[in-house]
């Protein structure tokens, strides 16, 4: 069930009937000049044709999208004796835009497409417009009474009796304002009322003659047969597929359409959100953080911070590794005890543990800490104090012999230890992973962008961002599963471009959603940097990717809808919509909802976050440009008034969709609750 599109190639020179269908009319060249029964309308870009209208299109390069009574049948909505008005313009261009690119792309067949066709059918009928009134307009009063006395015999005579003018008069109006001669224009009305019955009853042919006031069967035939080109039971029997709209100049070549661009100006890219329960079955957008502490000396201050207690690694929510990136082979050289000592204190927390190891000696100085840890911990409790932990070494082939790599225990304790490794080599040299490298079973593999950028930087080639990502990507559909890399270090590749826009960063992060399974971020950004990826910046104060990440948790449960610049994810209490605006110019969504989905009017909350909400730096003049000496008070105070921006509404979505405005370059996260 999907509409046909055409596209009309030249102005139409001749009025034609709307027989059995609405037609939306979409110009690719800003307006549409366009005559329904009469009556001129220009200046739109978006036209809706009713049942049974006469119209005109008097411009050229415009999309027609075709859409037989048949589709409206099935939502139990009749177009038939009423005339529709388009009210939300901006809402209607931005479906027909994503439906067209459906169409080009070939995914019409689409669940997605299927479900905002039938958002569409309901938006464009959602509004009427009331019986007309008598009006001192003659023609319009001609064509009013017509309509309503349809059914009986209409002459020239008739109108002239009781419009008391005369019959000559009444027939140079319809020639001028028409483009039609009086009879040419009431059969061609009839047999577009008539088509009610043909589509929508199970009436006989001879039945309809009767009721339409034709002498005979025979005759409502030929005259069926003069618009539609078959007979009423030929045309009973035609899927709607099969039904098209016959025009001069206008083509539904494919070739000819996929070459068609609907270019609108930076207000109108607008996007729509339709929420449907049966769409909503992808994957969660679940990974874990690699939080990178850098070195050993660096632990006692994400587990013992006295002042921002928000910054201690036992309050953060997210599913995360504390990385020690420093190799522990340098710990335990320059001061083993104190190495020890610090990562059972780890341990003994219940934090999760990523370490980086390049011998064998320091797996087993690793086992000896949680061995030492267990055997102290038991000689005072009954309950094992490291039950539950987790470890995760990160190895490399370069530094580590496959037979080190396979005395690695999976657990010790009740800790679970899991690998990663590092196939970036490979990457570089476009090699295949190794069989033996598969036998290993480790439970991840790592990407390190450093180590990619630095090879490109020495051998003096400059790769972009997307080309680098585009063949890492295709390396990764043919050597390792789905949701098993772990990716270091990798806003060494990200631009400013992406790390100063929320939006962008955001769908950037989801194009790796397939292959993701952890990713690194700094604990702390350096006071040099403010384009480091890093929970917190220099001066104790949460960062855009902190609030971000707190965003994702809602996605990273319950399965989820990846749409255009939106997801969409179901809690048990509330619908949760992810968007994200990566232009330099404000976008609107439009969100609908199915009609099963909640009730009518709700409550919804919008956190808005970008470079002004939830970045400690909008609310610093940009004069101060070193802030290490800012007191700890005002770090604190600075901490209390970051957050994104969150305003609350309420909506009634019989009414329509609910429009959210969305600035530059940002993300915003809707609840709706229910």
């Amino acid at each position: 069930m999907f509409p046909k599109i055409y596209y009309l190639t030249e102005p139409m020179t001749h009025p034609v009937r709307c027989f059995d269908s609405i037609i939306l009319v979409l110009s690719l060249d800003g307006s549409i000049s366009i005559k329904k029964e009469g009556q001129l309308y220009s200046d739109v870009q978006l036209h809706l044709i009713n049942e049974s209208e006469l119209y005109e299109i008097h411009s050229d390069s415009a999309l027609l999208f075709y859409i037989p009574s048949s589709y409206f049948k099935k939502e139990n909505i009749n177009i038939f004796n009423a005339t529709f008005v388009i009210q939300q313009h901006d809402a209607i261009k931005a479906n027909l835009a994503l439906l067209f690119n459906y169409f080009k792309t070939h995914e019409h067949t689409s669940d997605h497409a299927k479900h905002l066709v039938t958002h569409l059918l309901k938006e464009i009928t959602r509004h009427q417009l009331p019986p007309t009134d008598k009006t001192n307009d003659m023609l319009e009063g001609i064509v009013t009474y017509i309509r309503e006395h349809l059914q009986e015999r209409i002459t020239l005579e008739t109108l002239s009796k009781n419009f008391y003018v005369s019959s000559s008069y009444i027939s140079i109006l319809f020639k001028q304002q028409m483009n039609m001669n009086f009879y040419e224009y009431l059969t061609s009305l009839r047999v577009a009322k008539s088509m009610e019955d043909v589509s929508m009853h199970d009436k006989k042919v001879k039945t309809i003659a009767h009721l339409w006031h034709y002498p005979s069967a025979t005759n409502y035939i030929i005259h069926f047969k003069k618009y539609i080109g078959m007979t009423p039971k030929k045309y009973k029997t035609l899927p709607a597929n099969a039904r098209s709209l016959s025009l001069p100049n206008i083509t539904s070549d494919h070739d000819i359409l996929n070459r068609i661009e609907i270019e609108t100006t930076e207000k109108e890219r607008d996007v729509t959100v339709f929420i449907d329960d049966t769409a909503i079955n992808e994957a969660a957008f679940s990974y874990f953080n690699l939080v990178d502490i850098g070195s050993y000396e660096n632990i006692d201050m994400i587990i013992n911070e006295p002042i921002f207690l928000y910054k201690n690694f036992s309050n953060y929510k997210l599913s995360s590794y504390i990385y020690i990136s420093e190799p522990i082979e340098n710990a335990i050289k320059d001061q083993a005890q104190e190495a020890l000592i610090k990562i059972r204190k780890l341990l003994k927390t219940k934090i999760s543990i990523a370490l980086k190891i390049t011998d064998i000696k320091s797996y087993y100085f690793i086992i000896k800490a949680i061995e030492d840890l267990h055997f102290l911990e038991s000689e005072h409790s009954s309950v094992p104090a490291i039950s539950g932990g987790k470890v995760l070494l990160l190895l490399d082939l370069k530094q580590l012999a496959i037979k080190d790599i396979q005395r690695i225990k999976k657990q010790v304790y009740d800790i679970q230890i899991s690998t990663a490794l590092d196939i970036t080599d490979d990457y570089i040299a476009s090699h295949p992973i190794d069989e033996q490298v598969h036998s290993l079973h480790t439970d991840f593999y790592t990407i390190d962008f450093k180590k990619i950028r630095n090879h490109y930087r020495n051998a003096k080639i400059h790769i972009p961002f997307k080309a680098m990502q585009s063949s890492l990507y295709q390396f990764l559909d043919q050597n390792t599963q789905s949701n098993q890399m772990i990716f270091l270090n990798y806003n060494d590749f990200y631009t400013p471009e992406i790390l100063s826009n929320m939006g962008l960063f955001l769908k950037e992060s989801l194009e790796g959603q397939p292959y993701l399974a952890g990713a690194t971020i700094d604990f702390t950004q350096p006071p040099s940097s403010t384009y480091d990826i890093a929970i917190f910046d220099s001066i104790e104060n949460k960062t855009p990717f902190f609030f971000l990440g707190i965003m994702l948790l809602n996605f990273s449960k319950y399965p989820c809808c990846y749409g255009e610049h939106h997801i969409i994810t179901r809690s048990l209490h509330s619908y949760n919509i992810l968007l994200y605006n990566t232009e330099h110019y404000a976008r609107n969504f439009y969100i609908t909802l199915s009609d099963h989905a909640v009730s009518s009017q709700v409550l919804l909350s919008t956190e808005t976050l970008n470079n002004k909400y939830g970045d400690v730096d909008s609310m610093i003049d940009k004069r101060i440009t070193d802030k290490s000496h800012f007191p700890n008070s005002l770090k604190y105070k600075l901490s209390q008034y970051n957050s994104p921006h969150l305003n609350v509404d309420q909506h009634d979505f019989s009414e329509g969709p609910y429009v959210t405005h969305v600035p530059p370059m940002s993300v915003a996260m809707i609840t709706i609750y229910q």
